[in-house]
């Protein structure tokens, strides 16, 4: 390796340990951010306890998951991420209503919309290199809210932001891991989604189960 090539290498090791925190950044998609605070599941959360509280919402339903604010990156499309969020978030893929979570009551519905804001599969070579570092890590963020789908008052907003070292590019030697670690990432913060509702919309009317 050149010596030209050395510091190439090191300025985007410092400059990825500068800007590696996993704390979401605010994209603009929900209106307020502040608010938000570390919750059991999600890195950031809010939930209107209140409002919740005073209804018996019979079940959550997907209502869009929106892929415009990422582009399609090499091995991976935006189209796929959308549809991984999507086929994780449902609670039955064979049913007629993309029901996120349920009650089994008859209560009126919420409605579940999210957005991936985020979206790169890294670099594999910076992850061989300097991975544990944070250089070249792939990154995902999801944000969403739930909404009274009667009178659209917000009772859930949320946003995670997560990064992958790929094992600090030991998942890299046989090929680039950046979509898979993309689709790893999307999924799993798409069941702590379902999780983190199912924790809010629980109360002495409604038990919503915990999804596996």
């Amino acid at each position: 390796m050149s010596i030209h090539q050395r510091y190439a290498v090191f300025g985007v090791v410092i400059f990825s340990a500068l800007v590696g925190c996993s704390t979401p950044m605010g994209s603009g998609y929900l209106s307020d951010y502040k608010h938000l605070e570390k919750s059991q599941y999600l890195e950031r959360y809010f939930a209107d306890e209140v409002a919740i509280a005073s209804r018996d919402y019979g079940k959550i339903v997907l209502g869009s998951v929106s892929t415009e604010a990422i582009r399609d990156q090499k091995g991976i499309t935006e189209a796929d991420c959308g549809k991984w969020l999507y086929n994780v978030l449902i609670e039955d893929s064979t049913a007629s209503e993309p029901v996120v979570v349920s009650s089994g009551i008859s209560g009126p519905p919420a409605q579940l919309r999210v957005a991936i804001t985020e979206m790169t599969p890294g670099s594999a070579g910076a992850r061989i290199v300097a991975g544990e570092l944070g250089a070249g890590h792939a990154w995902v963020q999801i944000e969403g809210t739930v909404i009274d789908s009667q009178t659209n008052a917000t009772l859930v907003s949320f946003v995670d932001r997560r990064r992958s070292s790929g094992a600090i590019g030991l998942k890299d030697v046989g090929g680039d891991s950046g979509p898979s670690l993309v689709r790893a990432m999307i999924e799993d913060i798409g069941k702590d989604i379902r999780r983190e509702l199912s924790v809010s919309f629980k109360n002495k009317q409604s038990k919503f189960a915990l999804p596996n």
